[in-house]
């Protein structure tokens, strides 16, 4: 699911291998999506087998793994206690 306004990370693949860049997402109707290009735009079939994955990248993607990150850390942490 994609979500309009959103910038992400596309991953695509053709016989040369994977390739990434970001775009915005302008518009999404299932399986078709309209990238954001600078003057420009883009569809992409999201069921085509060169259609690989898309990650958020944005300043809320990246707010939401760093706060996640911080959880984490958190569970994990150690607490030592001096002897009387």
């Amino acid at each position: 699911m994609f979500e309009v306004g959103r910038r992400y990370t596309i991953v695509t693949q053709d016989h040369e291998g994977e390739c990434s860049s970001s775009a915005e997402i302008l518009e999404y109707e299932h399986p078709l999506v309209k990238l954001g290009r600078v003057g420009n735009y883009e569809i992409l079939n999201v069921t085509s087998p060169a259609f690989v994955r898309a990650i958020p990248n944005d300043k809320q993607a990246r707010d939401s793994e760093e706060k996640a990150h911080k959880e984490f850390m958190e569970s994990f942490e150690v607490k030592l206690h001096k002897g009387d």
